[in-house]
């Protein structure tokens, strides 16, 4: 197996920078251009507004952005964004202060936490204040149209909404479908993710010995990640030896052996929020694979290069998929 120069890759990785002669990032045109999108699928299936609670679809359509990991399982925040016009966003207690400054922002509001652990035996109660709230903004903003999208509700909320006149769809695809064009910001910052992801794998790769944990390991790139801007990573899929087969076996506090394969999948949120998916497969130790372990590796690497040049010009994604 080909040996890189990993210390070099760390090195000469590309992040993002200031600098009088290369366009930047500009942040409140990628802001507008992804609220733009999300309005464009609202207006294409004639919904006068979406309301959101999964964070990353928050920060997607305003800029917004408070305790993301957290938010994720306790429902403490939600954005009403229009079909026309600027966002509201239901905000943490005392945390209205994070929004400063977003023009993508027309208000900025306490939350009404209606989810069990927030709300307890008044989740009801907190439902129905949450849903007059939504309704109220609807009647302010929609122009009459009651259809409205939602990407996550428990049924006490969405029940409420009913109640009070409202059509409810699919606010999940509306989401997924606005992400499909990515404009040059995007993409910039897509590169920066996938810099500080390479910086992480090149320090994992330098590290990597006999002796040391999957643990240790994967604990680098989680390291490189925050101290480069970055935010979480979704998984633990790292494995090294017989627990890389079959696949999903999480890290653990499994010695890594001379001569093992070591496997991972990165599934790093980086810088801005944007995701940097890679897989490696390394040799631990400086021995020579053994022939099983070169047949592995022929096999895969046939596999990716036949699945590469299928991807032209002009060919769809379902006639690679065939």
């Amino acid at each position: 197996m080909t040996q890189m120069n990993f210390s070099s890759m760390a090195r000469n990785t590309r992040g993002a920078g200031l600098s009088d002669c290369e366009d930047q990032v500009d942040m409140r045109r990628l802001r507008g251009y992804r609220l733009g999108r999300v309005q464009e699928q609202l207006k294409q299936r004639d919904l006068g507004a979406i309301v959101l609670h999964d964070p990353i679809n928050i920060r997607y359509a305003t800029g917004s952005r408070n305790m993301t990991v957290w938010v994720l399982h306790n429902a403490s925040r939600c954005a009403f964004v229009p079909a026309e016009g600027k966002a509201v966003i239901f905000e943490f207690p005392r945390c209205e202060h994070l929004n400063d400054g977003l023009e993508t922002i027309a208000e900025v509001r306490p939350a009404i936490a209606w989810y069990y652990f927030g709300a307890g035996d008044t989740v009801d109660s907190k439902a129905n204040a949450w849903a007059q709230a939504m309704a109220d903004l609807v009647d302010e903003h929609c122009g009459g149209n009651q259809r409205i999208a939602l990407d996550h509700g428990n049924f006490q909320g969405t029940h409420a909404l009913e109640g009070l006149g409202l059509e409810l769809h699919d606010g999940q695809e509306v989401m997924e479908q606005a992400r499909v064009i990515k404009s040059a910001d995007e993409i910039t910052c897509m590169n920066h993710a996938i810099s500080v992801c390479e910086a992480g794998m090149a320090r994992m790769r330098e590290a990597l010995r006999p002796g040391m944990t999957e643990n240790e390991l994967w604990a680098l790139l989680h390291e490189t990640n925050i101290a480069m801007g970055g935010e979480w990573i979704e998984t633990r899929l790292l494995a090294s030896g017989q627990r890389t087969n079959p696949w999903f076996h999480e890290c653990g506090d499994k010695v890594i052996r001379a001569g093992e394969l070591v496997a991972f999948d990165t599934d790093l949120i980086g810088p801005y929020g944007y995701c940097a998916d890679i897989s490696r497969s390394w040799l631990c130790g400086d021995g020579k694979a053994s022939d099983e372990q070169r047949l592995i590796y022929n096999l895969a690497l046939e596999q990716i290069d036949h699945n590469r040049n299928l991807v032209r010009p002009g060919t769809s994604f379902r006639e690679i998929s065939e």
